[in-house]
This record gives C-alpha cells, structure tokens and sequence, in this order.
C-alpha cells in the first residue's frame, strides 16, 4: 500500500506499471471506469498531487495472500489547474498480499 501512495504522491506512472495487474479497473468519483492504461496515462494529462495519503483500515487477508483493504484517500493537487482535493472511501484489493 505504502509504494502504491507514493508512487501516486510523486505521479510516478513507471512505478505504477509495475504494481497494478493487468486486469486493474478503478472507478472515478464521478462513477466513470479507468482501466490500467488510463490510470497510468492521468500523470500525462495534467494530474499533479501535492499531497496524497492512504490511511488502512484493517485488511481482510486470504489464504492465498490476497486482500482487501477499505480505507480513506486524502488527495489535494490539480488536473489541467482544476483542483482535486478531497477525501475518499476506497477499497483496494491485491493479489500476493499487501507489503
């Protein structure tokens, strides 16, 4: 979880390539989809945070080291010099395990 905020944080699409799966699907704010080319390409398009932290609450752990995890996203930044600040219900879920 750690790595995945901070390579959001610094808007570091490399470090994201190599964390989310293949299959990765997000849904936006607003309710609209981003699959895992999208997500990456946000930092391309103006996405920029100056802050962005993920506060855990306990995971939900599987014998084959998967999890879920529902926690809150503080973001504060800008998207083409529009602010997107906020704070946001999220759920994550990894395969392997959370680090």
């Amino acid at each position: 979880m750690a790595a995945w905020a901070r390579a959001e944080r610094e808007g570091d699409a490399g470090a994201l390539d190599g964390l989310l799966h293949p299959d990765f699907l997000a849904v936006g704010p607003y309710g609209f989809l981003l699959r895992r080319a999208q997500w990456l390409e946000r930092f391309g398009h103006g996405l920029a945070y100056t802050d962005f932290e993920f506060a855990p609450d306990t995971p939900t752990r599987y014998g084959d080291g998967s999890a879920v995890v529902v926690g809150t996203q503080t973001q504060r930044g800008t998207q083409k010099g529009q602010p997107v600040e906020g704070s946001f219900r999220v759920t994550l879920v990894f395969t392997g395990g959370p680090e």
